[in-house]
């Protein structure tokens, strides 16, 4: 058996304190009993084939890259060619980058220079993520690709365990892709980032994001946008603009997502969106169209009240013509520039002159 007491043991550049470890063989096996102020738990070992690492912990806190004294290259050994053990790690708390994930699910094993991920599982009360896919040439020139699927049971809470509290509200959403990246699991390289999403959401609102922060949620919000004629933007998304269905496809390259089919739809208005935003730079080029929901509202509204038959017969016409009055008081807008100072243009609509075969 094994009794270790670590003030400080350092793991691949990272630090644990506080370490202690007791260990007992069983045969070839060996039985582990690990607590520290990051890591606590039960960790068994079987070395049968390439062998296998089973943990069990109770939580997990994985520690920034620490600045540690290593050996001269010079004396430093070479890389083996090795396969490592397979992994099956469960955790019931794990935190990465002072972030609460929730439970976490891992399993993987080593295949020559490549990871193959079976299944990677966060799940809390606020969402759950599933992954699996590859870690190829994880050595040399390491490569992620992933499928993943996000179910969020409430997108305001999921944000503030992401760090942005005050964001949204209530709201659910679900998020559907396949993606790439150079470099690890852990952490998205947006530089290099590839692949497609679908994205759902629903029953939400936007809260008054300040400037500088949630970034690309403040454009989606459209707080930036200006007056309109007689109305003020302000009074529909700069407080907070509630949603009722948000979709579309994301497609990304090299850390540029685009999409053509981004739509928004409220109480207060329709937005759709087409263009793509450079997630590595924090930039984007975008076209919003905006229609603001007053046909079937204030001028439905004032008919019926006016006279009902001719309120409801105006209410038809307005369907069977797909909401004409909505149409016309559409707005359209490109938005450029950083997310922090996002430029916005209104776009003046072309007026086409139509002529009869006849000529009149």
């Amino acid at each position: 058996g094994v009794n270790l007491k670590c003030d400080q043991l350092d793991v691949h550049g990272r630090r644990f304190n506080n370490l202690k470890i007791g260990a007992t063989s069983q045969g070839e096996n060996w039985k582990a009993s690990v607590q520290g102020r990051e890591m606590a738990g039960e960790i068994n070992w079987r070395p049968a084939g390439q062998g296998h690492v089973e943990a069990r912990l109770r939580y997990l806190s994985v520690p920034e890259t620490a600045t540690i004294a290593t050996a001269s290259p010079a004396s430093t050994p070479a890389k083996t060619n090795r396969n490592w053990p397979a992994l099956d790690v469960t955790v019931e708390d794990f935190q990465l980058k002072h972030k609460k994930f929730g439970r976490l699910e891992l399993k993987a094993s080593n295949e020559d220079d490549d990871w193959r991920i079976e299944r990677i599982k966060l799940s809390n009360p606020d969402a759950t993520l599933a992954m699996d896919g590859l870690w190829q040439a994880w050595r040399r020139k390491p490569l992620v690709r992933v499928n993943l699927h996000l179910e969020v049971q409430d997108i305001g809470k999921l944000l503030v365990r992401l760090g942005y509290p005050d964001a949204v509200r209530r709201g659910k959403a679900s998020l559907d892709g396949q993606l790439s990246w150079q470099g690890s699991p852990q952490e998205i390289d947006y530089p290099s980032l590839s692949g497609s999403m679908k994205l759902d959401a629903h029953n939400g609102q936007f809260s008054k994001i300040e400037a500088g922060v949630g970034k690309l949620l403040g454009i989606l919000s459209l707080q930036a946008l200006p007056r309109r004629i007689t109305l003020d933007f302000r009074d529909v998304f700069s407080d907070g603009f509630a949603f009722d269905d948000i979709s579309g496809t994301l497609k990304a390259r090299l850390g540029v997502v685009s999409s053509d089919d981004f739509k928004i739809e409220g109480p207060a208005a329709k937005v759709a969106m087409k263009g793509d935003t450079d997630v590595a730079q924090e930039t984007q080029n975008l076209h919003v169209r905006v229609v603001p929901a007053i046909g079937a509202g204030v001028s439905m509204a004032g008919l019926l009240l006016a006279s009902p038959a001719v309120g409801v017969t105006a209410l038809i016409v307005q369907k069977l013509l797909k909401d004409p009055l909505d149409q016309i008081a559409a707005y359209e807008y490109t938005i450029t520039g950083t997310w922090d100072n996002p430029h916005v243009e209104k776009v003046v609509p072309k007026v086409e002159k139509i002529e009869s075969e006849s000529g009149f």
